[in-house]
């Protein structure tokens, strides 16, 4: 038996074509517009203090060898003594030693944080994707880069969410693009031992467990 094939029509192909055009030029033009409406907000707006945010009194800042048992009165912590080696600014996917991003809070950076303790598998890939994400949209300030550290954290956390800088805390009940990027605004660069353009500290592999 013959196979029978259905006939193209060259006017409906054309009406398809031009509508997904349509559709690509209007998705661009959405994305566009809400780069733009981030953008805007990100650098032309006064950032607000979060009521939350909490400021927690210096638990100390000297630098110890890489090793030496560290005890920290507060967790997550957001001061005290740590390790002469700080991290790198980027996204990890595991846990790294508090020693060594407590020095990269000193250095005016951002330590994002989420717990997912008591989320399901799916809210968890969820809340990591939207954390990770912030790496790379955090705003620039004085330097053309991202100051900032995403990791999985759960010790002292009640919220799924909690943002840090040196002295400060944060926690949100969901991940909160404006309110990070609030904190963000605020604190970054704020630490006690400026670090200048373009410096960063060590990847996991270079550093000392």
């Amino acid at each position: 038996m013959a196979k029978k094939y259905t006939r193209r029509n060259p006017a409906q192909d054309t009406n398809n074509t031009k509508r997904t055009l349509y559709l690509v030029i209007g998705g661009i033009v959405l994305l566009l517009g809400g780069l733009a409406a981030a953008i805007l907000y990100d650098r032309s707006t006064t950032p607000s203090i979060n009521p939350d945010t909490q400021f927690q009194t210096s638990q100390g800042r000297d630098h110890v060898d890489p090793g030496i048992p560290l005890e920290f009165a507060l967790q997550p912590p957001t001061s005290g003594n740590h390790f002469a080696n700080s991290l790198a600014w980027g996204v990890y996917s595991e846990l790294i030693n508090p020693g060594y991003w407590v020095h990269s809070l000193e250095h005016g950076g951002i330590v994002l944080l989420y717990n997912c303790t008591d989320l399901s598998a799916d809210a968890c890939e969820d809340l990591r994707d939207d954390a990770e994400s912030f790496y790379g949209d955090a705003p620039f300030n004085g330097c053309a880069e991202n100051r900032v550290i995403v990791m999985p954290y759960s010790q002292g956390m009640e919220t799924p969410v909690t943002v840090l800088a040196w002295q400060q805390r944060l926690d949100l009940d969901d991940y909160n693009y404006r309110d990070l990027v609030d904190f963000y605004r605020l604190y970054e660069e704020q630490g006690p031992e400026a670090l200048p353009c373009g410096a960063n500290g060590r990847l996991p592999h270079q550093l000392e467990q």
